[in-house]
Formats: structure tokens, C-alpha cells, sequence
């Protein structure tokens, strides 16, 4: 993201505080996004890659939710985002059931 100084960071939730801005449009002719750590660490924060996601029933619909909430309550940008989590359960097991009802009235057509 780019901050109406010029500078670049990686998420909008720190452009109060800038943590995660790594430089400036104005002055950093040289900045790479692919070789910069701050922005390489951020581009694997997934939950296909991290721990406490891999027996996750949501995986497969879940974004990893937002990382400042997660780096707030437990101190690193790989840790849980607790809501989210909760919310991307919550509309797994929606998706799945309205499904359901949606065979269940195929089926009945036939």
C-alpha cells in the first residue's frame, strides 16, 4: 500500500504507526518488493503455511484473516486471527449446508 506521503508498506491496518513501511515512492529508486524481507515474510503469511492452520476444517475458505488483529493478541503476524476464525468456520459450515439444501431440491426435481 502506499501512504499519501509516498510511503510503502505492506498493509493498510499499520499506516497509523507505519510499522511494515519499508520505504518511499519519492526515494527509493532501488526498492524491490521481491527481494525485500519485510515484504517476502508477508507474501508466505498464508494459512496454507501456517501451523496452527493445517487441521483447519476451513482451509480451503479461509484467508488467514487480518495479520495486525493476530500480531495485537499474540505478538507476531503468524499467529492466529481468533475472530476471523471463528467467522471463516461459521461460513464454511453455511456454504455446506446451503449446498445440502440446494441437492436436496435438485434431487426433488428429478
Amino acid at each position: 500500500m502506499i501512504a499519501p506521503n509516498g510511503d510503502i508498506g505492506v498493509c493498510h491496518a499499520y499506516l497509523g504507526d507505519r510499522k511494515y513501511f519499508v520505504a518511499n515512492v519519492h526515494t527509493a529508486d532501488e526498492f524491490n518488493p521481491y527481494i525485500d524481507p519485510t515484504f517476502i515474510e508477508w507474501s508466505r503469511r498464508s494459512p496454507l503455511t501456517m501451523p496452527a492452520c493445517r487441521n483447519c476444517p476451513a482451509l480451503g475458505v479461509c484467508g488467514g484473516g487480518c495479520a495486525k488483529n493476530a500480531e495485537m493478541r499474540h505478538g507476531t503476524i503468524w499467529g492466529l486471527d481468533d475472530r476471523f476464525c471463528i467467522h471463516a468456520k461459521h461460513t464454511l459450515e453455511w456454504m455446506l449446508w446451503d449446498l445440502y439444501q440446494v441437492a436436496l431440491l435438485q434431487e426433488a426435481d428429478v
